[in-house]
């Protein structure tokens, strides 16, 4: 029973900050329409240009990479494109999917991410050795990778497994 409880207090605490992982890139807070599309294979790949011109590509893991890692048994993932990224989707017999997101961002913008998410009453643990700069909480990592954040928000899996998926996608 306190199992349950520790989870269900895991996923409400997850809730705000799956909302503030959407809101941490710089952009102007707006959304543009998206469009689901599920990948027909292992990944999915397509460009973005951030506003300072770069282009960047970022591609979804396959869900044996997702699944070996956080010890899950998900489906192939639903990618969509953002204004300044991908979000990956895993859907597994489960309530709450696995997500993966890519998005250009800056040194400044991973930092207010950080200090939003301490800022929200959770604790963030820094990450030594993995990306240019890497933190996680509860059910969620965010590895800085040069001009690309690399979000993981898997609410039941443990640091170690999250870590994990974190350091196969930045390869």
């Amino acid at each position: 029973m306190l199992k349950i409880r520790s989870r269900a207090a895991v996923l409400m605490l997850s809730i705000p900050l799956l909302a503030a992982c959407g809101s941490s890139g710089g952009g102007s807070g707006t959304s543009p329409s998206t469009q689901n599309t599920t990948a027909p294979s292992a990944s999915t790949s397509f460009p973005t240009t951030a506003p300072s011109g770069a282009t960047f590509s970022a591609s979804c893991p396959s869900v044996a990479v997702v699944d070996a890692a956080l010890a899950q048994h998900d489906q192939a993932p639903v990618s969509t494109p953002q204004a300044f990224g991908l979000t990956c989707t895993y859907q597994g017999s489960g309530v709450v999917p696995t997500k993966v997101e890519f998005e250009q961002t800056t040194e400044t913008a991973f930092a207010a991410g950080e200090q939003g998410v301490t800022t929200s009453g959770l604790k963030a643990t820094k990450v030594s050795g993995l990306g240019d700069a890497a933190y996680e909480t509860s059910g969620f990592i965010d590895v800085l990778n040069g001009t690309e954040s690399i979000k993981v928000v898997s609410p039941f899996s443990t640091p170690a497994q999250l870590q994990a998926l974190a350091r196969q996608i930045i390869g």
